[in-house]
């Protein structure tokens, strides 16, 4: 429903598939590079709009690592992470139980359900002297 009411509304024929040009972590300007150097012919509006759509329906995730740009994640929907983000811009994903477990305390204590949340972590990689 999300999809075809998008595009409707937008009055664009078909949508673009985005997800063949993107890893793990992107941002506009990347994507649009890197589908112009597979000779794909496309504006930045249409990747910004189908971001947008991606958004709505819940497919991808829009991240806010401490950059002026925005940063988008494929949803993996219950599968919960959270992020490292170093200073080169590496994004490294983990889980950890435990997180799970300070969640439902907290959930217990305050009498509520907490229904999504995120955690950053922001570091450099150590350096080693040999």
């Amino acid at each position: 429903m999300c999809l075809r009411h998008f595009w409707k509304k937008k009055g664009t024929a078909k949508p673009l598939n985005v997800s063949q040009y993107f890893k793990d972590h992107f941002d506009i300007e990347s994507l649009y590079i890197n589908m112009k150097n597979k000779n794909y012919r496309v504006s930045r509006a249409t990747l910004y709009n189908t971001i947008e759509l991606l958004l709505e329906c819940n497919l991808v995730r829009k991240h806010q690592f401490g950059q002026n740009q925005a940063h988008y994640e494929k949803s993996y929907f219950d599968k919960q992470h959270d992020h490292v983000i170093l200073s080169n811009g590496e994004v490294i994903e983990f889980c950890d139980p435990r997180i799970q477990t300070i969640k439902k305390t907290i959930e217990e204590v305050f009498d509520i359900e907490i229904t999504k949340h995120s955690l950053y972590f922001y570091g450099n990689r150590k350096t080693t002297n040999n």
